[in-house]
Order: structure tokens, then C-alpha cells, then sequence
């Protein structure tokens, strides 16, 4: 499943994405990147990753960067949706991060457990290449507009990031969510 939706939304987040400390991705498949938490198992802005299968959406807790920044907590509260972990990565002019997947639901024991990944462009330029690859297609690759968003099974689909610019750094919002009819409903035109 890859549903990329064709409207974008709208916010005023660029100076609180300025101002926010990122730290380093210790991730194989993220090196060279940076991130901050806004929701995370112990609630630290430097907690990035799950340490415990299922992901249970009361086990995170938001951050205080979720509570210093109203335009970034209005764009994650916009989402009707369980969620779990929330961060904003940074990919500095250069950086790719390769092809790759997650073992997000392969690890999870039912389908409650299930969860997809929404990600949100929070600046754009044409030199941010967006890599998804379908099973037995080929990759394709997608610019996604500022306010854009994409969703999808990080087990499933292939998915990585080029920045391509040499001025420019790319800024996106990543949520691990558990689907519903909201979210299906915000993704319906592009079925």
C-alpha cells in the first residue's frame, strides 16, 4: 500500500523546524541523517527508535518539543489517528538514504498491532527525490510539495530519500499511526 495524496496541507511550521535540535540517526539504513522526537517510548527528543514489539500507542509519550511547538503539534494533531512514534528528520544537502525496509508488522502478533507510516514534506525543493518500490515493480520516484503526504507499509514498501540539492536541507515529519476510517477517508482521492 503507497497512497501519496494530491492536496497539501498548510501550516506556518518553518521557523519552529529552524529552531529545533536534531541529533544523529545510530540507524543502519539512516546514517548521515538527524531527527528529533516529539513522541517516544520514554519521551526524550532523542529516543528514535522502538525497543519492544508491538508498538502499543500508550506505551509513547509526547515530547516536550510536541508541546513548545504549536504549528508543528497542530499539523501532528490534525491527524485523527493512534499514533506511536512521531519525529522530524533533517537530510542535510548530499545525504541519500538508501533503499530500504521495516520490519514494523512482521514483528507484531495480530493485526491491532498493524501500523503504517505517514509522512509529511515539511519543505520542498525539486531536488528531493522521494524512492518507493513495490513489490516486483520497479522504483519510482515522487517530489513530495511541502504540506504533502504520503502513507505506507514500511514492511512492504521499499522506501528511501535523496537530496539531491546542494544548498538546500530537506525537512519531513514521520508518524507511525494505526490506520482507521479517518485516515483512509484523508487518503480516499487518491484511490
Amino acid at each position: 500500500m503507497l497512497l501519496l495524496r494530491n492536496k497539501v496541507l498548510q501550516g506556518n511550521w518553518d521557523k519552529e523546524v529552524a529552531n529545533l535540535p536534531f541529533f544523529p540517526h545510530t540507524d543502519y539504513d539512516l546514517l548521515g541523517n538527524e531527527a528529533v522526537a516529539f513522541r517516544s517510548e520514554d519521551g526524550k527528543i532523542n529516543t528514535f527508535y522502538r525497543s519492544k514489539q508491538p508498538e502499543n500507542p500508550a506505551n509513547f509519550h509526547y515530547t516536550k518539543l510536541y508541546y513548545a511547538c504549536p504549528e508543528l503539534k497542530k499539523l501532528i494533531e490534525y491527524f485523527k489517528v493512534e499514533k506511536t512514534r512521531i519525529r522530524i528528520h533533517k537530510q542535510r544537502p548530499g545525504i541519500n538514504t538508501r533503499l530500504h525496509s521495516d520490519y514494523q508488522n512482521k514483528l507484531g502478533t495480530t493485526f491491532k498491532d498493524y501500523l503504517v507510516r505517514v509522512k509529511v514534506g515539511l519543505t520542498y525543493s525539486p531536488d528531493f527525490e522521494w524512492h518507493f518500490k513495490l513489490p516486483k515493480e520497479d522504483v519510482k520516484t515522487y517530489e513530495l510539495l511541502r504540506g504533502q503526504c504520503v502513507l505506507f507499509d514500511p514492511d512492504i514498501i521499499w522506501h528511501g530519500m535523496a537530496n539531491n540539492s546542494k544548498i538546500d536541507t530537506r525537512y519531513s515529519l514521520l508518524m507511525m499511526v494505526k490506520p482507521n476510517k479517518w485516515l483512509y477517508d484523508f487518503f480516499k482521492e487518491t484511490l
